[in-house]
C-alpha cells in the first residue's frame, strides 16, 4: 500500500520534471545562455587580474559561496523550489514532507546532494 503510493507520487514528479525539461531548447541552452555566462565571468574574472590598474577591482564571491553554511542554505533554498515545482501537489504542499525531503537531499540520504556539489565545484 504504502510502496505503490510512493511509486505514484515518484512517477509524477519524474513526469513534471521531464515536462520541464521538455520545454528547454538545449542548443540555444549550450550555445548562448552558457556561453554568455561564461564570457561574463571571464571578462570579470579578466578585470579583477589587472596587475598594473591603479585601483584593482576584486573578484566578488556569490554570497552562497561565503561560507559553507552559506552555501548550504543555498542549496535548501534551490532544493525546495525544485521540490515545490516538481512533487505532486498532496507532497509539495505538506511542509513537513517537503522539510523532511530538502534536508535529506541537501544535507543527508545516502547521495548526499551538498558534497556531491562541493565535489564538483572542486577546483584543485
Amino acid at each position: 500500500m504504502f510502496t505503490s503510493a510512493l511509486e505514484e507520487d515518484m512517477w509524477e514528479f519524474l513526469e513534471n520534471l521531464m515536462k520541464r525539461l521538455k520545454s528547454i531548447d538545449e542548443v540555444r541552452f549550450f550555445t548562448s545562455d552558457v556561453v554568455y555566462k561564461l564570457c561574463d565571468h571571464f571578462a570579470e574574472l579578466r578585470d579583477t587580474t589587472v596587475k598594473d590598474a591603479p585601483k584593482p577591482k576584486p573578484f566578488l564571491l556569490h554570497p552562497c559561496l561565503i561560507s559553507e553554511e552559506a552555501e548550504r542554505e543555498f542549496l535548501r533554498e534551490t532544493t525546495e523550489v525544485m521540490l515545490v515545482l516538481m512533487l505532486p501537489a498532496g507532497i509539495a504542499n505538506s511542509d513537513t514532507a517537503r522539510h523532511l525531503l530538502r534536508e535529506i537531499i541537501t544535507c543527508g540520504g545516502s547521495w548526499k546532494f551538498f558534497y556531491l556539489w562541493n565535489l564538483f565545484l572542486k577546483v584543485d
